[in-house]
This record gives C-alpha cells, sequence and structure tokens, in this order.
C-alpha cells in the first residue's frame, strides 16, 4: 500500500506517519510513503493543509489530475474554516478535521479512517455498545452521541433497534456485522445474561473485543468509595477476553462532575466520563477496529480455502482477502471474503477485481440465514451472464459456523 503525503509545515504529519507505520506493521500490511509520482497514483494521497500552506503549479497540477481519474485523496485540516487553505483541486472533497477527534487521538482516527479508505472494503464503522443500563446508562448515551458524532454508526439497545421486533434475533444481526464490541465493564456487567451472550457471540464469531474498565479500587477491600453501596467486587470476567492493549481502565478523574471524595457515594452510575477520558475512549476503538477486521478476516480464510477444496477447486491463490481458484471444471474463479454482510457495492467490486473469471463472488459470516433480508441479499446477487468486462456470473455465500450455503 502506497501513501502519497502532500504537507504543509507544522503539520504534525510525522505523528501520521509514525502511528500509521506501526498499524500496518502490526496487521502485516507492506507500507510505502511517496514521494508522490504524478503518473502513478498511490493507493491513497493525503493532503495537510494549514494557515502556512504554499501550493505549487505543479502539485495543483498532480492534485487535479488524480481528482479527475476518481483516485483516492483524502484532505487534513484542524477545523472546518481551514479548508481555505486547501489546493483548488481538493477543495470540493470532504476533509478530515483533526479537532473533531482531539489533540490526542486525531493520529489514530486519521490512521483508522485511512485504512477504511484504502485496505478495508467499507467505509462504515460499526462499533455495538455492550453495557449494564444500572450501571452506566449515562456513560453509554454519551459514547454513542460522541461516537456518531465522528461518524460510526453505533448500536445501543434503546436507540438502535426497532420497535415491534425480535429483540435478541435484531441484536445478533447488528453484532454479525460489527466492526467491534465495545464493553462497558461495570461491577454488574457479568450478571446481565444479555451481556454475556452478546460477549459470548462476539468471541465464537471472531469480533474484536475492547474493554473500558472500571477503576480497579472498586475490587478491593479496602476501597473507601462505595459503588451502589458496596465498597468490593468481585473481578470482571469480560476483561479476561481482552489484552492489555484492548483495555482502558477509569481512574475517578476520568468521571465528570464534582470531584469524588473516600468515604462518600459520588454516584459512578449516573455519571458521565470527562471530555479527555472519552477522548482516549476513541483512541481505543481507533486502534483495535482495524486488527478487529483483520483478525476476523484471518479466521474466515482457511474455512474458505477448505470448503472450495470438498467442492473440487484447485490451484487457489491468496492476496489479502481475495482467493483466486479453478473449480471442478477448471474455469477461473474469484472469490473476495468480507467480515461484514456485502453491499451492492462490494459485489460490484468483486466482480470488477475479478477479470475475465467464470463466476465472483463474495463470502461473509451470517448468524441468520433464515432471516428475509440474509436470502434477499443472497437472491439480489445470483446474477448470470453479467456482460461488462468483468466474470460471468456472480453471486453472494454465507458461512453459517463451518458450511459455506
Amino acid at each position: 500500500m502506497r501513501v502519497d503525503i502532500f504537507d504543509s509545515p507544522g503539520s504534525e504529519s510525522d505523528r501520521y506517519r509514525a502511528a500509521l507505520s506501526k498499524q500496518c506493521a502490526s496487521l502485516g500490511i507492506q507500507l510505502d510513503f511517496g514521494p508522490p509520482q504524478p503518473l502513478t497514483p498511490a493507493t491513497l494521497t493525503v493532503v495537510f493543509a494549514n494557515g502556512r500552506s504554499q501550493w505549487t503549479d505543479a502539485v495543483e497540477q498532480s492534485l487535479d489530475r488524480l481528482v479527475a481519474a476518481s483516485a483516492l485523496v483524502l484532505p487534513i485540516i484542524e477545523t472546518g474554516p481551514d479548508a481555505q487553505y486547501l489546493p483548488k483541486a481538493v477543495g470540493k472533497i470532504n476533509a478530515f478535521k483533526k479537532g473533531d477527534t482531539g489533540a490526542t487521538a486525531w493520529a489514530d482516527s486519521l490512521v483508522d479512517e485511512t485504512l477504511s479508505m484504502a485496505w478495508l472494503r467499507r467505509r462504515t464503522r460499526k462499533v455495538f455498545i455492550s453495557y449494564r443500563r444500572i450501571d452506566s446508562e449515562p456513560i453509554a448515551n454519551q459514547i454513542f452521541t460522541r461516537f456518531n458524532k465522528l461518524g460510526y454508526e453505533v448500536f445501543l439497545d434503546d436507540a438502535t433497534i426497532k420497535r415491534g421486533v425480535d429483540f435478541q434475533q435484531e441484536l445478533k444481526w447488528w453484532l454479525n456485522d460489527a466492526d467491534l464490541l465495545l464493553a462497558l465493564c461495570s461491577p454488574r456487567l457479568a450478571d446481565s445474561e444479555w451481556c454475556k451472550e452478546e460477549l459470548i457471540f462476539a468471541q465464537s464469531h471472531s469480533i474484536g473485543i475492547a474493554a473500558l474498565a472500571w477503576p480497579p479500587q472498586v475490587y478491593e477491600q479496602s476501597n473507601t468509595i462505595p459503588f451502589a453501596g458496596k465498597t468490593c467486587w468481585p473481578k470482571q470476567v469480560p476483561l479476561e477476553l481482552t489484552m492489555e492493549d484492548q483495555q482502558m481502565t477509569l481512574g475517578w478523574n476520568d468521571f465528570a462532575g464534582d470531584p469524588i471524595v473516600p468515604g462518600t457515594d459520588p454516584k459512578l452510575p449516573e455519571r458521565e466520563l470527562t471530555p479527555q477520558a472519552l477522548e482516549r475512549l476513541v483512541d481505543l476503538c481507533a486502534r483495535n477496529r482495524t486488527a478487529s477486521i483483520r483478525g476476523r478476516i484471518d479466521n474466515l480464510l482457511p474455512l474458505a480455502k477448505e470448503t472450495l477444496k470438498t467442492r473440487g477447486a484447485s490451484d487457489i491463490k491468496q492476496v489479502f482477502g481475495d482467493l483466486t481458484y479453478k473449480d471442478a471444471d477448471d474455469r477461473q474463479c474469484f472469490l473476495r471474503v468480507l467480515p461484514f454482510r456485502p453491499q451492492p457495492e462490494h459485489v460490484f467490486s468483486a466482480y470488477n477485481s475479478s477479470g475475465q473469471a467464470h463466476l465472483a463472488a463474495c463470502a461473509y459470516p451470517e448468524c441468520e440465514p433464515k432471516d428475509a433480508r440474509a436470502k434477499a441479499l443472497r437472491w439480489f446477487a445470483e446474477k448470470s451472464g453479467i456482460s461488462g468486462g468483468g466474470a460471468a456470473n456472480a453471486a453472494v455465500w454465507a458461512f453459517c459456523g463451518d458450511k459455506l450455503l
């Protein structure tokens, strides 16, 4: 993956380079930073602009050609008014605003945006909040509002599920497509059967889990600050499902409101997080989301390969989540493995990437294969005799457990 950067003095682009390099190394992505090559578009071109920007005619012309060719270009500014400092060629492209995510989280959030555009198969960022309402409803609502403002699609039971539908079925339907489950590990979370089911589902379906942990003093015998009338709680099981870099532990100062005084009841279940704590949480989710998606794809690929072999496939080759192979009739085929339900544009993208293959298919994990929406998805994609330069046939296959429908 090549990322070209058009920089401006004082842009802090080195922070972005370091964060992107670290994340790509952890994901096994080969990364190359420019220099920009006008005749060969990069996977993504990033443009940092501020009040000190000076753009030459050559840069303006290069960017104009990239935009005209529909290449991926992402402008970066501090706040909305700074759009005036962008090159004219990219002025019409919606920019990433560093100020939206804050001074500490912007670099990791920009890395997440970069990988969503240049490496992942969709731009939508989906986070599922698992929480105990009696412990952390204000925090859950705060996260829902903040993440939605940043462009995330967030699941929160009261806000997301429509009235008059099967609650549990809809919950699993949504979680099946989540990039990340964010568990608010308050003291009573483990007492909720529904929360347990959510965590078990995420773990069994290879969906990444990030944990927001309450202060460790809550679980100590010597704790002088009660939580819901008690000064000691058992350790939380959800934390055992995550690694240290997937956890964020709260301190007393991370709760908004009056300072917490030992020996008094601070009514933590009624409090939100401070802006600083919320920014750290945004940072945690941005870092873990792409790693979660990569892990799910890696878990699906062996199943896909084994299934193809049982169907008589041979000469199977892999490039990231794309498989090319020859079917039992020795016809060239293409299969794109996705960690979420494909949309029409994903099927079309696979078709365009397949060359002159006999079949271009997308395979994905499905928890509710009999749901009318899942049936409609497979029906929609079953097309034969397609013309236009791609594969002759298209399809969507659903993995249900270890079986491919």
